[in-house]
């Protein structure tokens, strides 16, 4: 072989070595560990453990439009090492949907997913070696109808940001941190769970430009929660429209909490009255018309119903007569005899 062959050879053999290694396109079955870059290339249906497991730093996960299902047991996505991204797809029918606990996190990258029909959608957790240090993003996520919280982080040390995304009709809180670092709650739609937003024992969280509507008890709840930032959010229709006291959270900036039916506007007390000028809640005067005005229409549409509703009134005749005890009737024929007795008495006297 030509020396200029051979040299074309080892060239194009150098070149193929040093280009980096394509995505991983492959169907990987329930349970796969996955240490490289993977494409599903359909859906991975009646897993009875966990679906895919990842377990290696700076691995995509690409669904690729498709999903992953479970039978009840395990995570659908469970994530064991840092950088990891997991995108474009569904996991459904797993105890956890996606599950992501970890000892250093580094850049995490969760986006475009539907997490839905599981026991928890998200479930973040830390590691008992935890370095404290990364970051996590909830990206453009869907997560619905699963029988607990919606995303759920619990002694939770990462930076966290739920952006633009739905949490609606979970059966527990849509989003949690409890014993965690508050996360940031952006542009999202978080409706019509059993409890909307909740930090309990969170530092720190950022709750901004968010809608908060129709969720059976709290719409947003802090206990113990200081340092908070509740900016610019729209709190509807909730059973309860929040806990947002100086003790439990404290307020930033612009507020724009509305709550039903009455109007929640903070301004401070007087110095001389109550102390230091706690932000205390008062309604607005033309909400409070508008309600009674709104509850008097009501009192009125639905009058001939509750005069249905009423029991009749039973004639005189019909009531029983009320006896007493022997003992007490007794009692008053003795006394009815002795008070005659003097009358008679009295009368004898006067003749």
């Amino acid at each position: 072989m030509p020396l200029s062959a051979r040299l074309c050879t080892l060239t194009t053999a150098a070149v193929l070595l040093a280009a980096p290694a394509p995505a991983l396109a492959a169907d990987p079955g329930c349970g796969t560990v996955v240490t490289e870059d993977v494409v599903l290339e359909g859906d991975l249906t009646g897993c009875t453990g966990d679906g895919l497991v990842v377990a290696a730093a700076g691995v995509t996960v690409d669904l690729n439009d498709h999903r992953v299902s479970g039978t009840g047991l395990g995570a659908g996505i469970r994530v064991q090492a840092p950088d990891v991204t997991v995108r474009r797809g569904a996991t459904t029918g797993f105890d956890r949907g996606v599950s992501v606990v970890v000892d250093d996190l580094g850049s995490a990258r969760l986006r475009g997913l539907e997490i839905a029909s599981n026991g928890r959608g998200v479930v973040l957790g830390t590691g008992f070696n935890a370095t404290g240090t990364g970051s996590l993003a909830l990206v453009n996520a869907r997560v619905h109808d699963n029988v607990g919280a919606g995303v759920a982080a619990s002694g939770w040390r990462f930076e966290t940001v739920i952006r633009d995304t739905t949490v609606r009709r979970n059966g527990g809180a849509g989003i949690i941190f409890s014993n965690s670092s508050g996360g940031a709650i952006v542009g999202s739609r978080v409706v019509g769970n059993r409890s909307g937003v909740v930090y309990d024992f969170a530092q720190g969280g950022r709750v901004v430009g968010n809608l908060i509507s129709g969720n059976d008890i709290w719409g947003l709840f802090g206990f113990r929660s200081g340092a908070m930032t509740v900016t610019d959010n729209a709190i509807a229709l909730n059973g309860t429209p929040g806990e947002l006291s100086r003790r439990r959270v404290h307020l930033r900036g612009r507020d724009a909490l509305r709550a039903q039916p009455a109007r929640l506007q903070h301004r401070r007390r007087p110095a001389g009255r109550g102390g230091r000028g706690a932000p205390r809640a008062v309604a607005d005067p033309r909400q409070r018309r508008d309600r009674q005005h709104r509850l008097g229409h009501l009192r009125a549409a639905r009058l001939p119903e509750l005069r249905q509703r009423r029991p009749p009134q039973r004639p005189e005749s019909a009531v029983p007569e009320r006896r007493l005890p022997p003992r007490l009737a007794r009692r008053g024929d003795q006394v009815r005899g002795a008070v005659r007795r003097g009358l008679d008495l009295r009368a004898a006297e006067a003749c």
